[in-house]
């Protein structure tokens, strides 16, 4: 997370190039060790229970650890010394960019410094940038009038992570009436309350959310792939769904649409989010009220 939202900033300002920041992450790839390889390197858990508990990661909104503490494979103890073997997101930057010799550790402290005043981060805001995990880092950037559009949209970036990619890199959802992009795939829920969550964009984004979720390569957006792309955001909100009922909202979800070159249109406002995964956009559109008119 830490690496593509400061990593993107430096590009921004010139400061760093693309193919610097390309470095970087390539740098975060080969350093980065997943928690349950983990578990499995310090021969705390089997690769049956690794796999058990990654395939009921799609079912619950839960992290890794907590559902391999519920299950019984690790106790909280051990839970918290293998998250302290895995890199922090800051550190691991600092490391790369000296590695690298992209930049020093003064170079380093002096440009987010700039970041932090630039976009008015508190210094406990800054923390959670540098060392949050992206449920953390969502919580203070995605924010709308609408608590339900935001608890969707960070639902919409924990699964990304978790199904997706875990290079990931958002900004502030902005309102709008309109939408247009050449391609779209999103599903409605209707009942005590309306929702609507859509991904859209170019082909390669939306055709990368499907190879990924569908673990086959697939060299077409077409109705296969689109399907895919259908069945992430069914499981997205699914897990909404599953919210709304415990608060005794009743909510019916419609089957999935999926259209090129579209333009959607909310009665009530609707929120855009731009996300890039692996540095490609896809804007994630969401919205909750009256129904939305797609042409």
């Amino acid at each position: 997370m830490f690496f593509r939202i400061f990593g993107n900033y430096l590009v921004e300002e010139e400061i760093i190039t693309e193919v610097q920041l390309d470095a970087l992450m390539e740098y975060k790839r080969k350093n980065h060790v997943r928690l349950g390889m983990i578990a499995m390197e310090e021969n705390k858990m089997t690769p049956a229970q690794v796999k058990e508990v990654s395939r009921l990661q799609a079912l619950v909104d839960k992290m890794f650890g907590e559902i391999a503490v519920e299950k019984g494979y690790l106790k909280k103890e051990e839970l918290a010394d293998l998250i302290i073997q895995q890199s922090a997101p800051y550190l691991l930057f600092v490391q790369g960019a000296l590695d690298t010799k992209i930049m020093d550790k003064e170079e380093i402290a002096a440009h987010l410094q700039t970041y932090q005043d630039k976009y008015g981060w508190t210094n406990e805001q800054m923390r959670i940038i540098k060392f949050g995990s992206v449920d953390d880092v969502s919580a203070i950037i995605v924010e709308t009038e609408d608590e339900w559009i935001s608890d969707l949209f960070r639902l919409v970036l924990r699964n990304l992570n978790r199904f997706i990619t875990n290079d990931l890199y958002f900004e502030a959802p902005k309102r709008m009436k309109t939408f247009s992009a050449p391609h779209f795939s999103g599903q409605e829920m209707v009942g005590d309350k309306n929702f609507m969550l859509s991904f859209a964009g170019e082909e390669r984004s939306l055709l990368f959310i499907a190879e990924n979720y569908a673990g086959e390569k697939k060299p077409l957006l077409n109705a296969d792939s689109y399907d895919s792309v259908c069945e992430f955001i069914n499981c997205i909100n699914g897990l909404l769904a599953r919210r709304l009922d415990e608060e005794d909202i009743d909510v019916e979800m419609l089957p999935p649409k999926y259209k090129d070159d579209f333009t959607l249109y909310a009665s009530d406002d609707m929120y855009v989010m731009p996300v890039r995964i692996e540095n490609m956009l896809v804007m994630v559109l969401a919205s909750s009220g009256q129904r939305c008119v797609l042409i």
